[in-house]
């Protein structure tokens, strides 16, 4: 509760499809970001806008999110050539992140 209201006040986020937009768009400007929100909150408004959006096909959907994910993933592999993977420790939660990954969500 206390991290979601100090995002708001600081406008920080480590939301990963933020992370992943900031990777490959080259593009962190709070200014850029503000202006795209109020930018979609107006066009939120107009009817014909929301009724484009749910009358898209559920594959166009999965596509969309197919390649947004995958920018995500590629970002943060790519963040992992920073990090000393001769470690131990390095690797052990690195190997514990993919797992829970991959694993938890079968399990659920």
């Amino acid at each position: 509760y206390g991290s979601g209201i100090n995002a708001e006040v600081r406008g920080v986020t480590s939301y990963s499809e933020n992370i992943g937009a900031i990777g490959l768009t080259k593009v962190g400007s709070r200014r850029v970001i503000g202006c795209s929100a109020v930018l979609m909150l107006i066009i939120g408004l107009i009817g014909k806008v929301g009724v484009f959006f749910a009358s898209m096909p559920v594959p166009i959907i999965g596509g969309m999110y197919l390649v947004m994910f995958g920018v995500i993933a590629a970002v943060g592999i790519a963040n992992l050539q920073c990090v000393d993977l001769k470690s131990s420790r390095n690797i052990f939660i690195l190997g514990v992140s993919l797992y829970i990954g991959l694993v938890v969500p079968i399990l659920v």
